[in-house]
């Protein structure tokens, strides 16, 4: 956090300097005034993960620390374009101001271009020397209007543009002496994480999407549907799915894996786990085997990774299928009438546990059935105990007798999550058995 600069100015966290600027008068108390909406704009834009809670932040708390009645708000992405130009404030219903080219002529462009302060004594002062944004800003005050630009280490983060209620009593230059060099620098540092995490999401995201499977053809008389729900930013993990033909013989292996973590890693992790299944599945025909495999890598070449992995191999021709996992939630199966059966069996450790032990278990697999694999996220919740949202899954999923998979797959996006905030990555996958072999 950046320490003011300004004579008498608080050092937020420290009451002793708030106490001193309060005898010395002026600017101490000027700076007492300040302290605590400074404080909860600093709490506010240290939780900020996203540029929009940057500028949410702003928008509340920025306008009472600077003793503002409202405020736009333009912030730059970590490619310096402009990714949030929104006006907002107490009691001013916030609106974006997307239609503004990045170099049309505004305040904020002007002092992020400047790098200083841009200051009128009056609203109508402002849109004389910016006729256009008359057309696009509706500023709901008449008083000083004050532009400060965001700057990290000299760097361009965004600006934000104060709105006074009336015509300041010592002038504007009072009101530039307000904690605007506080504020700015607080919102930059703050803007510049955001930006970076915004990056990593959308690089982790790119990255997690190239490795899933773009379409999944029908195999060996199965067919299959799939959905990917990544959480919101920063959040994107190492959620994945397979669909492996297995060599030689008439079976499908299935494979669903959740890499702890979030971010690059994650993604970069999951990349290197599925490379070594899809290796391992080419050697061996066992599920557990494969699984001891992967965890002998994991171990060996990802000691610090830990994930959960479920894999099933298919027989449709012999009307089987054998699986094992690995820390891994339980796979359903969903017969032809769309009563649901919890997969509870196989069970060892998650991934990254040296000399674990795996199991496999098996089950029948008639013409009709569907096999559901899924990572948690589509059933955790918080506030909610898993054994409730396991059940919740069985009922969605038994709603729909002879679903064909896109609808299976429909019905549960829609029991489970429709209307929740995804706090963790959401994979599925339904592999359905339509008809008999041979």
């Amino acid at each position: 956090m950046a320490q003011p600069s300004r004579p008498g100015g608080l050092l937020i966290g420290h009451p002793a300097a708030g106490e001193q600027a309060t005898e010395e008068g002026g600017a101490g108390e000027r700076a007492i005034l300040w302290a605590e909406p400074l404080q909860r704009l600093a709490l506010a834009l240290v939780r900020a993960v996203s540029l929009d809670d940057v500028a949410a932040a702003l928008a509340a708390y920025g306008t009472m620390a600077a003793g503002a009645g409202c405020a736009h708000v333009m912030l730059l992405d970590h490619h310096h374009r402009i990714a949030i130009s929104v006006l907002g404030g107490p009691g001013v219903p916030s609106c974006r101001l997307d239609d503004l080219a990045p170099d049309a002529g505004t305040p904020w462009n002007d002092a992020l271009r400047k790098r200083q302060v841009v200051a009128f004594p009056s609203a109508d002062d402002l849109f004389r020397a910016y006729p256009a944004l008359d057309q696009v800003l509706a500023l709901p005050t008449t008083g000083p209007v004050i532009t400060t630009p965001l700057l990290t280490v000299g760097e361009a983060r965004g600006a934000v543009t104060f709105g006074f209620a009336g015509p300041a009593s010592s002038g504007v230059d009072a009101l530039v002496d307000a904690p605007l060099e506080e504020i700015a620098a607080l919102a930059g540092q703050a803007a510049t994480r955001a930006a970076l995490h915004a990056g990593e999401h959308q690089s982790a995201e790119l990255l997690q999407r190239a490795y899933l499977p773009a379409r999944l053809s029908s195999l060996a008389g199965l067919s299959f549907a799939t959905r990917y729900l990544p959480a919101g930013e920063p959040m994107v993990g190492g959620d994945w799915y397979d669909v492996i033909p297995l060599p030689g013989r008439d079976e499908v292996g299935i494979i669903m894996g959740d890499v702890a973590g979030h971010g690059v890693l994650a993604a970069t992790v999951m990349a290197s786990l599925r490379g070594g299944l899809r290796a391992f599945a080419t050697v061996e025909t066992c599920p557990a085997r494969m699984i001891a495999r992967l965890n002998d890598y994991t171990c060996l070449f990802k000691p610090d990774a830990f994930a959960t992995v479920f894999v099933a191999v298919l027989d449709p021709g012999a009307g089987r299928l054998r699986y094992a996992r690995a820390g891994h939630p339980p796979a359903l199966l969903v017969d032809r009438a769309g009563g649901a059966q919890v997969l509870d069996d196989g069970l060892g450790p998650p991934l990254g546990l040296p000399g674990a032990r795996y199991e496999p278990a098996e089950h029948e697999f008639p013409a009709g059935a569907s096999l559901v694999a899924y990572t948690d996220g589509l059933i955790e919740r918080r506030d909610e105990p898993i054994d409730a949202r396991l059940a919740d899954l069985v009922n969605a999923a038994s709603t729909r007798p002879g679903a064909d998979p896109e609808g299976l797959c429909d019905q549960l996006v829609f029991e489970l999550l429709a209307g929740k905030d995804l706090t963790d990555d959401a994979a599925l996958l339904v592999a359905t058995r339509h008809h008999e072999i041979g």
